[in-house]
């Protein structure tokens, strides 16, 4: 699990996606904008907040639910519409951003992890890249998904007009 690279990836789509910016014209409240990035940055941890739920409940099956494409998709799909009709913003950024934040968080899963079943239930496929991936976690993750985000965030800062 690229912890590292999920808190990325949610602040880069917030940063991206902004309320009232160049890719969501719809601007937001105050409070729907003050909770923006961590919004986005939990649904970038959503999969592993369902299965750490669903096992505790129990379930040994929790680890395909909460990481599953499928299920991450119609998930996606009910929180995009709640939360514009909470906020006010446009159902299909919204959506689009709740679907994409889940959606990539088991991409991420799939590059450190080799026993994902990312179309469960519709199939037992396993996928991922198993032993492929570096052992040091924390300097693989740095690596791999920091340096890009910090180009990215150098490039943001500086590209900004006055």
């Amino acid at each position: 699990m690229p912890v590292i690279g999920h808190t990325f990836a949610g602040i880069l789509i917030a940063q991206e996606f902004e309320p009232a910016g160049p890719r969501n014209h719809r601007p937001l409240g105050p409070l729907a904008r003050a909770f923006w990035i961590p919004a986005i940055v939990g649904l970038s941890y959503l999969p592993d907040l369902v299965t750490q739920i669903v096992l505790w409940m129990g379930y040994r099956s929790a680890q395909s639910a909460g990481h599953s494409i499928v299920l991450g998709s119609l998930a996606g799909v009910v929180i995009g519409v709640v939360w514009a009709r909470m906020t006010g913003g446009s159902v299909r950024v919204l959506t689009a951003l709740a679907v994409g934040s889940i959606v990539l968080h088991d991409v991420l899963d799939l590059l450190q992890d080799g026993q994902r079943m990312p179309f469960w239930p519709l199939s037992d496929l396993r996928a991922g890249v198993g032993g492929r991936a570096s052992a040091d976690r924390w300097g693989w993750e740095l690596l791999v998904f920091g340096l890009p985000f910090a180009i990215y965030e150098i490039w943001r800062v500086s590209s900004r007009r006055p």
